[in-house]
């Protein structure tokens, strides 16, 4: 049985495999935790049934291979005597997805292509995203090395997914050694309301602002007296949330995000902020979900 103190990496060999690796490594040193590097194949469960056993066994030897030069990638940062690995013949999003069930952060590479291009989030991160047991860190775009102008962004609201984003995106910045930004963001009401309502929709919309403004300013002062000597930013934006806080993300080392879809196998999907976030965000994204 795999021991909850683990950071659990899916791993292909694929340059996106290979940045995600990279940055659990350092996010299991960093959090004094092993490493699990986990492979999973769903062609060799495919062919497996109608080949000779041989095919199978080929397959899964390859794959040992590839954890092993992964493993060796991994001890650069870690002591190898702290690094497992598994090949196994299945579907890799439910794989990683079972492995969250104990482990305190699942970490994945995504061959998705942003917003403008077909398919967009990789099929294996948005399932492990939406369904996994513990927060889940998707590595895309800039994997940027922390440093003092490198933020940690993290989106906050009134939710509880939210009070538990903060709280790992305060740690890491805090042991990261950089500035950590709380952003809200205060959604503009469509221009229909502004012609039908005019002073009032002003009205309402500035006294939005006002509560977004005390809100991070509390936030704030939580995180400040969990962490003395961090520098914290707040920052009250407009637009759609989703992609105005994967725009603050951009040169920041990580974006952190919480998520109130319903998760495990019975949910379907991410909350739909977060899901537009780690579709549109061009940096890691961590995706903490409630309790």
């Amino acid at each position: 049985m795999m021991s909850a103190r683990k950071v659990v990496v899916g791993y292909d060999g694929t340059p996106e495999s290979v940045a995600a690796l990279e940055w659990a490594a350092h996010e299991a040193n960093r959090r004094g935790v092993d490493l699990h590097i986990g492979h999973a194949d769903p062609y060799a469960a495919q062919t497996l049934p109608v080949y000779p056993l041989e095919v199978g066994k080929t397959v899964l030897e390859a794959a040992h291979e590839l954890l092993a030069q992964a493993t060796r990638r991994a001890a650069k940062v870690l002591p190898e005597d702290r690094i497992t690995s598994e090949a196994v013949v299945t579907s890799p999003a439910s794989y990683l997805i079972e492995l969250s069930e104990e482990a305190e952060l699942v970490v994945t590479g995504s061959r998705g292509r942003g917003t403008l291009a077909a398919g967009l989030l990789g099929s294996v991160a948005y399932a492990v995203a939406a369904h996994a047991r513990c927060p889940v860190v998707i590595v895309r775009g800039e994997t940027l090395a922390p440093a003092p102008g490198r933020p940690v962004v993290v989106g906050v609201d009134r939710s509880e997914s939210s009070d538990r984003a903060v709280d790992q995106a305060a740690a890491i910045a805090a042991d990261q050694g950089v500035a950590l930004r709380l952003v809200t963001v205060a959604a503009q009401p469509a221009a229909a309301v502004w012609t039908s309502y005019g002073q009032l929709a002003q009205d309402l919309f500035r006294e939005q602002h006002r509560m977004a403004d005390r809100m991070v300013g509390e936030l704030s002062e939580r995180v400040a007296q969990e962490h003395p000597g961090l520098t914290i930013e707040s920052r009250v934006i407009e637009g759609d949330p989703g992609v105005a806080l994967a725009n603050e993300g951009r040169g920041a080392s990580l974006l952190v995000v919480g998520s109130r879809g319903r998760g495990g196998f019975r949910g379907m999907l991410l909350g739909s902020i977060s899901h537009r976030v780690v579709h549109a965000a061009s940096c890691p994204v961590m995706v903490v979900r409630s309790a």
